[in-house]
Order: C-alpha cells, then structure tokens, then sequence
C-alpha cells in the first residue's frame, strides 16, 4: 500500500523499527507471546480478509476505518489485533501493517506506538489451552485431507473437477433435510421452534420414522446456548413421551450449554476443534441464530451474510451436517411470512432453505417451507404442543416440572360456516372471482410443485391478489376509509389462509374446490 518514495524516504527508520520488533533489541520489552513466522504476508492477508470480519479488515487494510471508528489509534489497534490473531510474529504484523493503507502516517513508524499495540494485540488473546491447540491442529489437518483443499490450492476448478461429487443427494429426514445444507427455521414467540427441533433431534438419532418421512440413524449435535435448562426439561419430557429410553440416546445427541459467537474467528476455531472429538455429526441444531452470533444489527446485510458464513465454516469443520438454525421472526408475521427471519436478506440469501413453523389460534403448530428450498419439497406437518408433568423433578415450590411437546397430529380443520363479518366477504369475493381468473402461471405450478412434490393439488385457475382485493372492497369488506379497507383485506386474508379455506402461491389465490380435476 506504501507508496515508493515513502519507503525510500524512510528506509533506515523502517529497517531499524523491523529489526528491533524481530530481534527484541528494542527499548521495550519483547512481546512474550513472539514467535518465529510461520506463513507469508500475503497468506496472512488473505485469511484476514476471508474470515467473518473479513469486509472490516479489508476496510481497514485500505485505510478506510471512519466507517468503523472514531479515531485512527483505534482502527490501527483492531488491524494489528486481526493480523495478531493470524501471526504471532511481530515482526511480520508490523510489516504488513506498514504496507497498509493505516500505515501510512508517520505516527506508524514510531517504535514506542507500533510495539506498544502489538503486545496489546498478543495481551488480548486467551491464555493458550494445550488440548484445545492440539485438536484445532487436528482439525485443520483433517479438513485438508477430507476436502483435498488448503488455503494455498487454486479456488478454481474444472467441469470435471467440480462435478466429481454431484451424485449422491444425502438426506438425514427423507425430502425434508439433506447433509450438508443449511436451514433457517423461523417462527414467532411460543410457535414451537424449539420443541419442533428437540423431535428432529430424537427422531433423527434413533432413525425413527417422523410424520411420513423416514431418518438416517445419525449423530446429532445442539447448541442451545439461549436456554440450556429449558432444553433439559423438553428433551427428557420428550423421551417420555414417545417412549424413548434415554440411554439410547448416549452418545448419539450431544449439547452445549453456553453460547459462543460463531461469527468470532477464535471462538469458531476453538469450538470446532472442542466439538471435533465427537465428530462427524449428520445434524446440527442451533437454537437460536441470535444468541450465537456477534452480530448487534440485525438489518446488516453484510454482518449477516459473515454469520452464515461462519455456520457453513463450522458445517465443513463437524462433517457437513444438516443444519437447522432457529430464527426469529418479525413482529407482524403471518402465516405467509414467517418463514423469512427477521433482518436483512443476506442471511436469507445464504441458506439452502426457509422454513417457517407457525400456531394458529387453536394451539396447532404446522412447520412448511417457503419458496426458497432446494430440493423436492413436502408437505405441512402438523403437531400439537401438549402439556408434560415431569413427575421426577420438583420445583421450589414443591411441584412437577411443566414441560411441553411437539407431537405429531393431523391438520385441524374450521368450516366455512364459522367465518363471519368482513371474512365471509372476502371468502364469497374470492369465489366470485371465476370471471377473473386465470390459468395458473408457469411459476405458481413449478412452485407447487416444489411445495407438494406433485402436481395433482395444482389448481385450474387462480386470482391476483390485485383482483380479489377489488372485489372484497366492491362487497364492502369496511365500509370506511381505503386505510380501513385494506387492514380488513389483510386479516381476512390471513384467517383465511391459516383455516386452510384458501391457498395460495406467489400472490395468486384460489379455493381448494379449484385444485380437484376439471370434468372433461
């Protein structure tokens, strides 16, 4: 980055400072954590900026840090503290700090300043842990000789070369989670995320059968770092409840009990490397996204985009398992839109699959997927939360424990007589719209497709949203304003659509009586 008339105006201030980090000659003392250089600068660099901060070292290494902080002292210290997490030599992170953009102001040269943030650099970091050194050496060596990549081998490949794998799709629950692929499972507050997940978990360990759809016998890792206690209670009331011996499960599910960032580069080597003594796991389960990333704003595509990132890291590091990560979702979510966390869309982007488990008023809990999935799809699950008393743990007070469960139920049903007011009028509008209606576009059958793996529900017309809309409001859905007019329109719709007396996909709606064969 250093211009060359700069260094050639500085050299002998630069080889000097060089030389007192590399030697120990200087004034200061030498940093104690000093060790000979391991890698060259420019793989430093680019592990700097490939890793889950990697958009901030870039920044930085440019010289751009008025985005990031408030004073320049401080963005130099994060720079040196990221190449300290890769290099442990002074010598070398005072070079490539000297190349960037940030070391471009003579204060840089000062040895007293650049020596001082270095030994803050190897200050900062945990004291080492022997075992915890040794199994990420492990880790590292097994990844490159599983993957046949390392951080030096071209990120280019031939036809050949990448398609050599393509021929086997590994599912761990048939239709719904493949191996290696990454999910988002959103749902608001007390819709079931968690208790969906912990049935996942034992059905896929054991390689029992669940809602139709046939498990691979599989080991199965959870971080429940947002509510460790509460996941002990639903997993033993679960056992209980499907008769499950709890012995069967030892050594097939393992848990965490604190969080850690997965988007924090040392906290992800350090867990994959803890969690590779018991790998490979087929199935991940990450309860929540939320309380295992670093990330303070949601809505920030670009942090965001790193946390998935880092999931997919740690995926390659525990054997490529399926992975569900349980979401949050935003506070005015329907039925059609909770399968989209909360946040910006890069998260979204970088999964393989958006789910969404919603309740509806009757305490049902069905888990879907949205129109982002790759694979063939299925159809709803259905489940009823149900209360367990577990007679064997007492509270404070003396009392059994109240856990609850995900059991599996079929879809409940509300007839059409029990909609009244502005949803019978919408629901009537609907069915008034034949004049109007359209034969299903290419993108609604392909979708059903997707969504039910076959093609027999597909309907034989469907109406725009647009159209329906106008209709309801011609019936008089309100007789108020436009602003009156289109919230009774949303929650019709969203009644509607949660009683099952409507479908729809890519905002084109039908009744179900639409979906049956036309007569020849």
């Amino acid at each position: 980055m250093r211009s060359e008339p700069f260094l050639a105006d500085h050299t002998d201030n630069l080889l000097q400072l060089l030389a007192e980090l590399g030697t120990g000659k200087s004034d200061l003392p030498r940093a104690s954590s000093d060790q000979p250089q391991k890698e060259s600068d420019d793989v430093i660099i680019a592990k700097g900026s490939r890793a889950a901060n990697g958009n901030k070292f870039v920044s930085l290494y440019r010289g751009d840090w008025q985005q990031f902080y408030k004073s320049q002292s401080e963005a130099d210290q994060a720079l040196i503290n990221m190449l300290g997490f890769y290099s442990k030599n002074s010598a070398q992170i005072a070079r490539i700090f000297l190349q960037s953009g940030l070391g471009q102001r003579e204060k840089a040269l000062r040895v007293d300043y650049l020596a001082t943030m270095i030994q803050n650099a190897f200050d900062r970091d945990p004291p080492s842990n022997p075992n915890v050194d040794a199994f990420a050496d492990r880790f590292r060596a097994e990844f490159a000789a599983n993957t046949g990549k390392s951080e030096l081998k071209s990120n280019v490949f031939t036809f050949s070369d990448f398609t050599r794998d393509s021929g086997t799709v590994t599912y761990i629950m048939h239709h719904v989670f493949q191996r290696a692929f990454l999910y988002a499972i959103t749902g608001t507050w007390g819709s079931g995320k968690t208790a969906f997940a912990i049935i996942v978990a034992l059905h896929v360990a054991l390689g029992l059968t669940l809602c139709g759809h046939r498990t691979v016998k599989s080991k199965v890792l959870i971080l429940c770092g947002e509510n460790p206690e509460d996941v002990k209670l639903r997993i033993r009331a679960a056992c209980a409840v499907f008769g499950i011996d709890p012995a069967q499960l030892e050594g097939r599910i393992f848990f965490t009990q604190l969080p850690f960032a997965i988007d924090d580069p040392k906290a992800l080597e350090t867990f994959a490397a803890d969690a590779s003594r018991h790998s490979p796991f087929d199935l991940m389960i990450i309860d929540t996204g939320p309380a295992h990333s670093s990330v303070e704003d949601e809505n920030d595509n670009m942090a965001m985009h790193g946390f998935a990132q880092s999931i997919r890291t740690l995926m390659d590091a525990l054997g490529k398992p399926a992975t569900l990560v349980l979401m949050h979702a935003t506070k005015s979510a329907t039925r059609e839109t909770v399968g989209t966390p909360r946040g910006g869309g890069a998260f979204s982007g970088s999964v393989d699959g958006l789910c969404g488990v919603w309740r509806d008023n009757g305490g049902q809990m069905e888990f879907f997927h949205g129109t982002k999935l790759r694979g063939p799809g299925f159809n709803p699950m259905f489940f009823d939360l149900e209360r367990y008393e577990l007679a064997d743990i007492r509270d404070n007070f003396g009392e059994a424990a109240i856990s609850v469960v995900a059991v599996p139920a079929e879809a409940k049903t509300k007839t059409a007589a029990a909609i009244k007011g502005a949803t019978r009028i919408a629901l009537n509008a609907l069915a008034g719209c034949k004049d109007v209606a359209i034969s299903p576009p290419q993108e609604v059958l392909d979708g059903l497709q997707v969504c039910n793996g076959q093609l027999m529900c597909a309907p034989h017309a469907v109406v725009s949203e647009d159209d329906w809309r106008k209709r309801s409001y011609a019936a008089g859905i309100s007789d108020k304003d436009a602003d009156a007019k289109s919230k009774a329109f949303r929650r019709a719709r969203s009644v509607l659509l949660e009683n099952g007396s409507i479908l729809t996909y890519a905002d084109h709606y039908w009744i179900p009586e639409w979906a049956m064969p036309q007569p020849n």
